[in-house]
């Protein structure tokens, strides 16, 4: 069979024709929704991480579909691939788990010990596709036949369908909630419990990028409506239609409160009101809009408040490192760089660059970790051997527990950086927190400060 552009495709049967390919010739979707890694990974990689032990018995499940499989491979159910005119071979967009089980079988992944069903061993049919067409049929086989978790359906919408993230993708961007608090993953959480109206009720403002409060209040919201679930305090027969009533009356005023003072913050930079102003609302939201409020109010006094102080900002990898001379200095120094220009307003694609700036963080862990193993990944190795040794040397400064627990706020928490950076580097459109970013960076500087720094022990 010789390769064939995707433009070629006959048109009588919707951009999809069924054609046998060569097992060399299929590349393993990097961004499937079950388990997304590094764009560049080859099948190895992705089905070495798929067996590692993390996703064995999670979303690739690959030794329970050999044995669901039976003796031998159903021709029946044909993969669906897209052929990718640069790199001249199909991307497979689903029936991973099958090409995956068909490759272990070919011995090209060695040293896996599967049970595996009789599988073709040269060209395997598969349904050959438009990307547009592929999608669609991933989606309905997925996404709408519940295998997928809702969160996962909902990335999968806004990251290639054109939708707006939901709320459960905006709270795993802004807190990591999906992947602290599997609990609020559920459709009846998504569509009833976090709707519009409900999160209007508990103080937040759904239109607005963060909901308009703090993370850390956001945060222990979500805590409590999962801890509401997981008391029964709230299920699909109990305060359904009425969750607020079952949340404490002390979180929800924490919530108000901040975003009330976003409100406050948010006068105070117009300039819109006076010390004195009456409808300044400290106390309640305002009546009118931001907009109408900087048309209709007038500043009743001239006189200047007191500043209020400000939170801490931390400067990026946790201020200047002193690293020793090589590839990973070099990074750190391009990547702090950038972050001071960002800081000093010369960049202003923020949410492009903070998908730069993560993949950047991916690159230089990434070279931090080559140069103690030469295995094809050998990033989980490293943070393995330097999370809890960086941890340690943040919990030794005088605000480490400050800076613990913006870590931990921002999804940073011990175990998590890896597939952070996975995400960072492979979606850049879902990881545009910036505080996340920072966070990350925090952690990472730390880590190639014990790891690469000029007094370095690196067998301590």
């Amino acid at each position: 069979m010789t390769d064939h552009d995707s433009e070629a495709l006959s048109q009588e049967w919707e951009d999809q024709q069924i054609v046998e390919i060569p097992f060399d010739k299929l590349v393993l979707w990097s961004e499937n929704p079950r388990d997304p890694i590094n764009p560049n990974a080859d099948n190895t990689e992705i089905i070495r991480n798929a067996m590692n032990g993390r996703h064995s018995t999670d979303a690739w499940r690959l030794d329970d579909l050999a044995l669901k499989m039976g003796g031998v491979y159903d021709l029946s159910e044909l993969p669906i691939v897209v052929y990718d005119k640069q790199k001249g071979k199909y991307i497979v967009y689903d029936g991973n788990r099958r090409i995956a089980l068909a490759l272990i079988g070919r011995g090209d992944v060695p040293d896996f010990d599967v049970q595996l069903p009789l599988f073709p061993q040269d060209n395997i049919p598969c349904n050959v596709c438009s990307k547009r067409r592929a999608l669609e049929h991933v989606l309905r086989k997925h996404g709408e036949s519940g295998s997928w978790s809702p969160y996962h359906r909902d990335l999968f919408l806004r990251n290639y369908m054109g939708q707006e993230g939901s709320v459960l993708v905006r709270l795993q961007e802004l807190i990591g909630a999906v992947d602290k608090y599997p609990t609020i993953n559920q459709r009846y959480v998504r569509d009833e419990i976090l709707d519009k109206a409900h999160l209007i009720e508990m103080g937040l403002n759904p239109d607005a990028e963060d909901f308009g409060v703090a993370p850390e209040v956001l945060e222990n919201l979500v805590r409590e409506i999962v801890g509401a679930i997981e008391r029964k305090e709230i299920s699909t027969r109990t305060n359904r239609k009425n969750p607020v009533s079952a949340l404490d009356e002390e979180v929800l005023n924490a919530v108000r409160q901040s975003s009330n003072n976003r409100v406050v913050r948010q006068c105070d930079q117009f300039g819109l009101f006076g010390e004195d102003d009456e409808d300044c609302p400290v106390d309640g939201k305002p009546e009118l809009g931001l907009e109408a409020q900087k048309g209709t109010l007038k500043r009743s006094s001239n006189k200047r408040r007191t500043a209020r102080s400000k939170p801490k900002k931390y400067k990026a990898f946790g201020g200047i490192l002193q690293l020793e001379c090589g590839n990973v200095n070099n990074l750190y120094r391009t990547l702090d760089q950038l972050w001071r220009l960002k800081v000093a307003g010369q960049i202003t694609e923020e949410e492009g660059f903070v998908g730069v700036f993560r993949a950047g963080l991916r690159l230089l862990v990434e070279a931090a970790a080559r140069e103690y193993s030469d295995a094809k990944n050998p990033i989980d190795a490293y943070v393995t051997r330097y999370e809890d040794k960086a941890r340690a040397l943040i919990r030794s400064k005088s605000d480490g527990d400050n800076i613990a627990t913006f870590l931990q706020t921002n999804g940073v928490e011990k175990g998590k950086l890896v597939s952070l950076l996975n995400v960072g580097a492979h979606v850049y459109t879902s990881s545009c927190s910036e505080d996340q970013a920072l966070a990350m960076s925090l952690l990472i500087g730390s880590m190639i400060s014990v790891s690469h720094g000029r007094q370095a022990n690196k067998d301590a």
